[in-house]
């Protein structure tokens, strides 16, 4: 993996490969014709082929093996923000959470693996039908993708995290924590629905102050969480009440 830090505004004019914004210890893909704050940290693979246009008129391009002459060096690279990435990875790879120290959201401070006053009430029978429409029920186990904060070629030491989706059509916007340090809205990592873990994680899922499900990073079978997994249920049991409850929570944010 390979980065930049730009140093002024600009814009993606042209791009043949997947660009990601790294802020807030989140990676958000760029899209054709998106604008570009100064002093953002874009992450990008090696061969990544892409062009910046700069409001002042330069121009960065991955096309050859050294910058444009309108464009220097000291416009891409700022050697200090590759410290502080460098630093939060060691952070993550610590335990520690690199977001302790943050101001407090408007939403007010994340309650991690704690909980909060909020409660939902569950109750469960032995009601139950077979699945007739919707997602297809045939469990099919896939292999989670793997990504990682590499910065550059050589750096073999960063942790890498797994990314998963949750799927009730896919829902973005529940406010996720981990264990490990993780934390952001389903939906911040490249696909509907996705977020980040490690493996062997506590992971929260929140809407609002409400905490709907907690679970082990253990249930997750591949690249798409279903309710069922958080459950321990068969993905054909629909009418659990718990189930039931999570899906009317996370239909809030439909």
């Amino acid at each position: 993996m390979g980065t930049i830090t730009t140093s002024k505004a600009g814009k993606l004019t042209e791009t043949q490969s997947n660009i990601s914004l790294s802020a807030d210890n989140k990676l958000t893909s760029l899209q054709l014709g998106q604008i570009i704050a100064a002093d953002s940290v874009l992450v990008f693979d090696d061969n990544a082929r892409f062009v910046i246009t700069f409001d002042d008129g330069t121009v960065y391009s991955t096309d050859g093996d050294s910058l444009p002459q309108s464009a220097s060096s000291a416009d891409i690279a700022d050697l200090d923000a590759l410290d502080e990435i460098e630093a939060l990875q060691a952070l993550i790879a610590s335990g520690e959470d690199p977001t302790a120290e943050l101001p407090e959201t408007a939403a007010g401070t994340p309650t991690g693996n704690q909980g909060d006053s909020g409660f939902v009430s569950l109750a469960r029978t032995g009601d139950e039908t077979q699945a007739e429409a919707g997602f297809d029920t045939n469990a099919v186990t896939t292999s989670p993708f793997i990504t990682s904060l590499n910065i550059g070629a050589d750096s073999t030491d960063a942790p890498q995290f797994l990314v998963t989706q949750l799927t009730d059509n896919f829902v973005n916007g529940v406010y996720f924590t981990t264990s490990s340090g993780f934390s952001g809205y389903t939906g911040d990592y490249g696909s509907p629905g996705s977020f980040a873990y490690l493996p062997g994680d506590t992971i929260t899922l929140m809407v609002g102050n409400v905490t709907v499900a907690t679970f082990s990073a253990d249930v997750i079978q591949g690249d798409v969480l279903f309710l069922q997994d958080i459950a321990g249920v068969l993905l054909s049991n629909t009418n659990l009440n718990y189930v039931e409850n999570m899906a009317i929570f996370f239909q809030l944010l439909d």
